[in-house]
């Protein structure tokens, strides 16, 4: 009997039910647990708590009440309820205040933090000058490429050309250079000098490993009487005195083909040459030329059509060295091209980013003032 009034002490069963139903809907739509004081009138004055925490999961705590002998009037309920959500309206109301401040401050803080970022600097369109020049240095490599391979095939072709007669007057030598000429005469075994050290030329790999040697230049008496000079070729260390190479000495009159030559641009790192010493490091046409007694004239003799292996002077020994390095010029300033030009368009890109940001900011603290 005493279970059964503390059972019925605030509710029936069923309105119990209800209640906590209704007050846990309330208390769901709140997000926050909601606490109901009611105050039962009846011949005894009874304080009653009941919490609710969810809709899902309604929880009433036991009554700590006097027994009764009668439930609470649903007009008193009523006026619970009523009282309840009042209470709730303006709980409800208290915390879109305080999350109206708070959305208000972030805005704020963050029109502040854009406030504080550092300005980008201003890029103007007359910085692409610097990308349209490197694009046209580029395009300048690929026309001068062009060229120094037109110079390349003609030069080739020049040598494969079929040789042709000395001239008799040399008003243009450097026109001459590459040509390939054809001319008979004696040599002048007694006043051949070598130059170097150099190392061998192959037209094709023959499994030897390069060699360094001396290249054998011979004056060679020509049949009107003029004396020229001739490169008959490649002499290693070990085969420098003419003893050692006696098959090479020929001997009567010899027709040599031979390609024009200038004098060689020594390198910094070569030392000068010693005609007094008789060392010679470069090859050098009019030095060469006062110092035998000929005409300034080099030719370099070509392979002849069958020739014997092991037989020294090793001929064709002809050095075409014409820098072709434009295709490198050509990706450098085109690379530069692309890069400054990237570059300016990131920097287009981010001062024009940073000024929207600085109008959003500006809007939204026009919007909470």
């Amino acid at each position: 009997h005493t279970h059964t009034h503390t059972s019925l002490c605030c509710l029936s069963f069923v309105e119990s039910f209800m209640l906590g139903v209704s007050l846990g809907g309330i208390s769901f739509v709140s997000l926050r647990p909601l606490k109901i004081v009611g105050d039962f009138p009846h011949t005894t004055t009874h304080r009653c708590t009941h919490t609710t925490h969810s809709l899902a999961r309604a929880r009433f705590s036991t009554s700590e009440c006097a027994p009764t002998p009668t439930p609470p009037s649903l007009k008193t309920m009523m006026a619970l309820l009523q009282r309840s959500a009042v209470r709730l309206g303006r709980q409800c109301s208290g915390n879109m205040a305080a999350y109206a401040r708070r959305t208000a401050a972030t805005s704020r803080g963050r029109a502040g933090v854009l406030d504080q970022q550092a300005e980008p600097h201003k890029v103007g369109a007359w910085l692409l000058v610097m990308p349209a020049v490197a694009a046209g240095l580029g395009t300048w490599q690929v026309f001068r490429k062009q060229t120094k391979e037109e110079l390349i095939e003609k030069l080739h072709q020049q040598l494969a050309a079929d040789p042709e007669p000395l001239p008799s007057t040399f008003d243009d030598i450097k026109s001459l250079e590459y040509r390939r000429f054809s001319v008979s005469g004696t040599f002048d075994h007694d006043q051949e000098i070598l130059i170097g050290p150099r190392t061998l030329m192959r037209e094709n790999f023959d499994g030897q490993g390069s060699e360094v040697g001396k290249l054998v230049v011979t004056p060679l008496e020509l049949t009107d009487g003029r004396r020229v000079l001739i490169n008959r070729g490649w002499v290693p260390n070990t085969h420098q005195n003419p003893s050692d190479r006696t098959s090479g000495q020929v001997e009567g009159v010899q027709t040599i083909d031979g390609i024009f030559r200038l004098s060689e641009k020594p390198s910094s790192f070569m030392p000068a040459n010693d005609p007094a010493k008789g060392a010679w490091f470069s090859v050098d046409v009019v030095a060469l030329a006062e110092h035998l007694g000929t005409l300034p004239i080099l030719l370099d003799a070509c392979p002849p059509d069958a020739p014997v292996r092991g037989q020294l002077p090793v001929a064709g020994q002809t050095r075409i060295t014409i820098r072709n390095t434009h295709l490198e010029y050509i990706l450098t300033w085109y690379s530069l091209s692309l890069a400054t030009a990237g570059l300016w368009f990131v920097a287009r890109r981010k001062r024009a980013k940073w000024e929207n940001a600085q109008k959003a900011a500006a809007a939204a603290r026009q919007a909470t003032a």
